[in-house]
């Protein structure tokens, strides 16, 4: 759309430009007239002076032709007589009289024409020179009208032009002013979002670190347990062998005579060898078997009498029921080891899948956060292209308005800023509107701008009825503009008298005919639909 209004402007500001054209074209038709009438004398001397050299060159042709035919008659006469001679010079004295009579025929013609001619140019000069002094002053004066009622037609397109850009451009600022705060607000979220979002990504990097250094904590005290668990084991099993030997020495000391026993702690297992070889030597005396037992009982205590043997018997007795009760709590102990080394190990196993379950968990947790903190940076990248973009297209319609100005810089004595200087656009703006409402009040005003309306719509209502009424042609123009920028220019100078060779000077009609034939055939060419 900005590029569009500015072709259409830039159009206007040509046909504007080209009245400038028409005028310094009429100044310089004095001079273009005077190098005309020059060409015309000149090209009547090389006339002339060619006719001249021509009668030169027939004379020399006629000089030579008579040489040869004085030798073609003497040597006629040599060879054929006198008589034939005389024939042949006759016939070519007829051939050279024919060709003179026509000669002297196509000069008499060539003189009344000149002498036509001559009459004529006297009789236009005369004419000319009572006629010319009014008709250009009709003519300067219809050019003077013509101008300005073309600038205007100009300078109420622009005022249009003008009010329909003021319009667009101020839509065009708020909805930049809008979608820039829009922008700006979209981003400081996006700021602010990202900050969370790194926020919490370092909180969740900090309780990694705190929840591996717990777990590495736990895993050394669960391994120092364990081999704490493990070396109370060995010194469990370490002091079962010991009681185990201390048992075997107190039974090869009790017992030194019986054999080695299948399990080296029952005592019931011996008992029951023995009553079992007791039952096998029944043909024995009972009381020389007792008797036998009691020796062996006694050298087994070691002791020398015979009431030392029983206390020393139940001492045994009691020795046996209490290292029975030392295996007993041992194996229970063992038997509550084992269970607290396989439920460390259960928790260890835990431990271990919860730190992977949560290191699993962390890892997703710290992908999403670095998908969203790179989406958020897409968009912050997108926002800033999207405020450059605005900005660019800011810039531009600031140096439109700021060239609009510039070219109206001779309206008013407000001074137009630099380029460089980054004016605001609507202070560009304000300042385009000045000047404009300046140009209309050179123009006279309000009324005169009625005034101007009325001509104008008489003006098109009569040119388009020529154009309907007549054929369409095609004029090819420059690329100059084609009316003046301000009615402040000068009149140009009275046009000088034509040549007889020029056309006539053109009415005000025809003016305004070729002027609108100008401008559409513009406006076609460039694909601009000028409504009239």
């Amino acid at each position: 759309m900005n590029y569009l209004f500015g072709y259409k402007l830039q159009l206007i500001i040509r046909f504007v430009s080209e009245g400038q054209r028409k005028a310094n074209f009429e100044e310089c038709d004095a001079k273009i007239r005077e190098s005309n009438d020059k060409t015309v004398n000149l090209k009547k001397d090389i006339k002339n002076l060619l006719s001249k050299y021509a009668k030169i060159i027939n004379n020399e042709e006629a000089a030579e032709k008579v040489l040869p035919v004085s030798r073609e008659s003497s040597a006629c006469i040599k060879r054929r007589g006198l008589r034939e001679a005389i024939s042949r010079a006759d016939e070519e004295n007829v051939r050279l009289r024919k060709k003179l009579d026509l000669q002297q025929e196509r000069l008499a013609k060539l003189l009344d024409d000149y002498k036509e001619l001559m009459s004529g140019r006297t009789q236009k000069l005369l004419e000319k020179k009572l006629e010319d002094p009014l008709k250009k002053k009709i003519v300067s004066l219809e050019n003077q009208l013509h101008r300005v009622s073309v600038m205007q037609m100009e300078a109420d397109m622009v005022r249009k032009k003008y009010r329909s850009v003021r319009a667009s451009l101020k839509s065009d600022a708020a909805f930049y002013v809008s979608s820039l705060k829009n922008l700006e607000q979209s981003i400081k979220e996006q700021e602010l979002e990202i900050k969370q979002l790194q926020r919490v990504k370092e909180e969740a990097v900090e309780l990694r670190d705190i929840t591996k250094e717990a777990l590495m904590h736990q895993e050394i005290e669960a391994m120092q347990k364990s081999k704490e668990r493990d070396q109370i084991i060995l010194d469990y099993r370490q002091r079962v062998e010991d009681r185990k030997l201390e048992l075997e020495r107190l039974e090869r000391l009790i017992f030194p005579n019986t054999r080695v026993p299948a399990r080296e702690d029952d005592f019931e297992g011996e008992k029951r060898k023995q009553d079992s070889e007791e039952a096998d030597d029944k043909p024995v005396d009972e009381m020389t078997r007792l008797q036998e037992a009691f020796t062996k009982l006694r050298s087994a205590t070691g002791v020398t009498k015979n009431e030392q043997v029983l206390d020393r018997f139940l001492s045994q007795r009691a020795t046996k029921d209490k290292l029975q009760k030392m295996r007993v709590s041992m194996e229970e102990d063992k038997i509550s080891l084992e269970k607290r080394r396989q439920q460390f190990t259960t928790e260890i196993e835990m431990q271990k899948f919860s730190e992977t379950k949560d290191a699993d968990q962390n890892a997703e947790k710290l992908a999403r956060l670095n998908a969203e903190i790179s989406e958020q940076t897409e968009r912050e990248k997108k926002a800033e292209a999207e405020s450059q973009r605005v900005q660019e297209v800011i810039n531009e319609v600031a140096l439109m308005l700021w060239k609009f100005c510039d070219r109206l810089s001779d309206v008013n004595p407000t001074p137009v800023p630099p380029e460089d200087s980054h004016e605001n656009p609507h202070r560009l703006l304000e300042l385009l509107e000045e000047k404009l409402t300046a140009a209309i009040n050179i123009m006279g005003g309000p009324e005169k701008y009625a005034e101007w309306i009325q001509e104008t719509a008489a003006d098109k209502i009569d040119i388009l009825s020529t154009e309907s009424a007549g054929h369409e042609r095609k004029i090819d123009i420059d690329d100059r503009p084609l009316f003046p920028r301000f009615p402040g220019t000068p009149t140009p100078a009275a046009a000088p008298v034509p040549s007889d060779d020029e056309e006539e000077v053109p009415t005000r009609s025809i003016l305004k005919r070729q002027a609108q034939l100008l401008v559409d055939t513009k406006s076609r060419r460039k694909a601009f639909n000028f409504r009239r």
